[in-house]
C-alpha cells in the first residue's frame, strides 16, 4: 500500500526554492555558491523527517550534477565540475547537522516529556501525603477536644504538649500543600475579592497561641479589579501574617531584654501604579542583618522559635510564579516589613497561562 505524500508547508517552500534555484543555476551557472542556497533549502526541512530529509537531499546532489552535464560546451573546464562537487559535499554536511539536530531535539523532548512526568508524581506525592496525614492529626485532635470536657489530671498533664505537637504538624502539612500548589504549572487566574481572602486567611490561624496578645490592624485600597490566583494570593498572606504572629507575641529591644510593649501585626493591601502592594509590618522579633540574605531559602530557620523553614520560601516562589517582586527591610528588636508588589493579570484569566518550572529555581 502506498502512503499519502503530506506536504507540509516546509516541504512546499523547499520545492518552490529548489525550482527556482535550479532555473537560476540553469540560465547562468553559479559555481559554489548554488550549494549555499540549496543548504537553505535543506534549512527549510529542519523539523521533518530523516527520511525526507535524505530524499531532498539526494534530490539536490543530482539537480547540482545536472547542470554542467546539461550546460557542458567546449569551455566548461574540470573546475566546475569540481565546484560542484563541493557544493555536494555542503549538502550532506548539511543533512547530517540536521539529523544530529533531530537526534538532540528528540532527547530534549525526552527529557522535558520525563521531567514533566516527575513533577506530576512529586505534586501527586505532596497532595496524598498531605491529605493522609492530615486524617490521623484530625483523630488526634478531636482527642484533644474530649481531654477538654474532662477533668483528668493526667490528660491535663499532656495535652499542652500533644496540642503543640499538633498544631506544628498541622503548619507543615499545610506548607507541604502550598508547595504542591507552586509547583503546578498553571496559574487559575480569577478576580480577587481582598476582604474575603484576608478573613479567610485570619480565620485560618486562630490556632496560634497567644494570638489575642497581638494587635491585627488592617488597610485594603483596591479600587481597580484585580485578577491574580487566589490560592497563591492567600499563600502569600498566610504565610507572612503567621511568620508575623510568630515572631510579635514580645516585643524586643536591642538587648535582647523583653519588654511589655503592645505588639502589633499591620497588613496594608494597597493598589498601585503597576499593580498592587501587599505589606506585611511587626513590631516583633526583627530580623538579624546576617540573615536577610537567607530568610527565603527552603527549611531556613534563623530562630529558635517554632516554624518549618518553609514559610517565607513558599512566599517568595509564590510572588516569582506571579511575576512579582518580594523586599523586606528589618532591625532587629524592632520588628520587619515585607513588602510584595504584584501585577493585574487582568485579560490573562483565560489564556491557560503556564509557567516553567525552572523559573522559580
Amino acid at each position: 500500500m502506498i502512503k499519502k505524500l503530506t506536504l507540509t508547508l516546509p516541504v512546499i517552500q523547499c520545492i518552490i526554492a529548489l525550482i527556482i534555484i535550479f532555473i537560476i543555476d540553469l540560465i547562468i551557472p553559479l559555481g559554489v555558491a548554488v550549494g549555499v542556497l540549496y543548504v537553505f533549502c535543506i534549512a527549510l526541512l529542519i523539523n521533518e523527517s530523516q527520511k525526507r530529509i535524505f530524499i531532498f537531499s539526494v534530490a539536490i546532489s543530482i539537480l547540482i550534477l545536472l547542470i554542467p552535464i546539461v550546460t557542458t560546451t567546449n569551455q566548461t573546464t574540470w573546475m566546475a565540475y569540481v565546484n560542484r562537487g563541493i557544493s555536494i559535499a555542503s549538502i550532506w554536511i548539511a543533512f547530517f547537522m540536521a539529523i544530529k539536530h533531530k537526534k538532540l531535539n528528540n532527547k530534549l523532548e525526552l527529557y522535558t516529556s520525563q521531567l514533566e512526568q516527575k513533577n506530576r508524581e512529586l505534586e501527586l506525592f505532596f497532595y496524598k501525603t498531605s491529605h493522609d496525614l492530615k486524617a490521623p492529626f484530625s483523630r488526634l485532635e478531636g482527642i484533644l477536644n474530649l481531654c477538654d470536657l474532662r477533668v483528668d489530671p493526667v490528660c491535663f498533664l499532656h495535652k499542652s504538649h500533644m496540642r503543640n505537637t499538633l498544631v506544628s504538624a498541622n503548619k507543615l502539612l499545610t506548607d507541604i500543600s502550598h508547595i504542591s500548589t507552586i509547583y503546578n504549572p498553571e496559574l487559575k487566574i480569577s478576580k480577587i475579592n481582598f476582604e474575603e481572602a484576608l478573613e479567610n486567611v485570619l480565620k485560618s490561624l486562630e490556632y496560634l497561641q497567644d494570638k489575642s496578645k497581638v494587635e491585627i490592624r488592617t488597610k485594603i485600597s483596591v479600587k481597580t479589579t484585580f485578577y491574580s490566583d487566589i490560592s497563591l494570593i492567600a499563600s502569600i498572606l498566610r504565610n507572612l501574617i503567621q511568620n508575623s504572629l510568630l515572631f510579635s507575641e514580645l516585643n524586643k529591644n536591642g538587648n535582647d531584654d523583653f519588654s511589655r510593649t503592645p505588639s502589633f501585626v499591620y497588613i496594608k493591601i494597597i493598589e498601585t501604579k503597576n499593580g498592587l502592594l501587599i505589606q506585611v509590618e511587626d513590631n516583633g522579633e526583627g530580623i538579624k542583618q546576617e540573615y536577610l540574605n537567607n530568610i527565603f531559602e527552603m527549611f531556613f530557620r534563623g530562630s529558635d522559635k517554632k516554624g518549618s523553614g518553609l514559610g517565607l520560601y513558599i512566599v517568595k516562589s509564590a510572588v516569582k510564579k506571579l511575576s512579582g517582586k518580594v523586599a523586606v527591610t528589618s532591625k532587629y528588636g524592632e520588628g520587619a516589613i515585607f513588602r510584595i508588589s504584584l501585577p493585574n493579570l487582568w485579560g490573562k484569566e483565560e489564556e491557560g497561562i503556564s509557567v516553567s518550572l525552572l523559573s522559580l529555581n
